[in-house]
């Protein structure tokens, strides 16, 4: 984990090397080359703390940050591509606008496949959950998907040793249990084996988050 941050930090000071070498208005190829591909390489290690790392607390609870970094970098560097393809030339502080725009639309709305926006998240935490649990020491939205394989999209909650999964729609209490009463494994997609979520191996219960790895622990460790 701390070797994948190190990297993404180097990448982010050899960009803005790039991007500070360069005076003139338009940058070169090869400038140009060198940005698409760092911005790449940093959207890439993104993704990897995003869904393949167990990342310390403080990183955790700065998700929504990494949600928005990813969905800015994606964007951003698309449109420099598409304003390569129009005018055969890039202006990269222009690039780096659309980037930091694009953060900041991917902070707070999200990605809608994934309901990753931080003011979605506020909306869910407002329609969900029991109100005595109000100290809570880990929460996020999540998907809890049934003995029958039908997924509902909510809120999962731990709080007093417990975890607790909360419907959206009714707020529906669908799953609860003492954390020593679990022995999760982690539930990984066909593709790559990006761990995707947690197997309860209880009535063939699963939920479906972000930073499954870092669940684990925390299940693991209380």
């Amino acid at each position: 984990m701390k070797k994948i941050i190190i990297l993404a930090v180097f990448l982010l000071f050899a960009l803005t090397f790039v991007l500070s070498f360069d005076k003139s208005e338009h940058f070169s190829y090869s400038s140009i080359a060198q940005f698409i591909v760092l911005a790449l390489g940093l959207n890439f290690l993104v993704y990897m703390i995003r869904d393949y790392s167990n990342p310390p607390q403080w990183l955790f609870r700065i998700r929504f940050l990494v949600y928005g970094l990813s969905y800015g970098l994606f964007f951003g560097t698309f449109m420099a591509f598409f304003t390569l393809i129009r005018t055969q030339q890039v202006d990269l502080m222009r690039s780096l606008s659309f980037v930091a725009v694009f953060t900041l639309v991917g902070f707070f709305r999200g990605n809608a496949s994934d309901n990753t926006g931080y003011l979605k998240f506020k909306k869910l935490v407002k329609s969900t959950g029991n109100q005595e649990l109000d100290d809570l020491s880990l929460t996020d939205s999540a998907y809890y998907e049934d003995s029958i394989m039908f997924r509902t999209y909510g809120r999962l909650i731990l709080d007093n040793e417990r975890l607790y999964f909360y419907s959206s729609d009714e707020n529906e209490c669908l799953f609860e249990s003492k954390l020593t009463e679990l022995n999760p494994v982690v539930e990984r997609a066909s593709f790559l084996n990006v761990p995707v979520g947690l197997d309860f191996q209880t009535n063939e219960t699963k939920i479906f988050m972000k930073f499954p790895l870092y669940w684990l622990k925390v299940i693991e460790n209380n």
